[in-house]
């Protein structure tokens, strides 16, 4: 079952990473703190999803 769920990933969550990572360009987080990183990746997540 761990490998069915596991499989059914990289059509799922692996092109959000792909999108966010180079259409957007995210390679490195710019902020520093872990408050503001997780505010960054939101917006990131937030303008993939517009």
């Amino acid at each position: 079952m761990g490998r069915f769920i596991y499989s059914r990933r990289m059509g799922l969550i692996e092109p959000v990473f792909g999108n966010i990572r180079h259409a957007l360009g995210l390679d490195r987080f710019t902020l520093k703190g872990n408050k503001k990183v997780n505010i960054q990746w939101k917006l990131y997540n937030t303008v993939h999803n517009l």
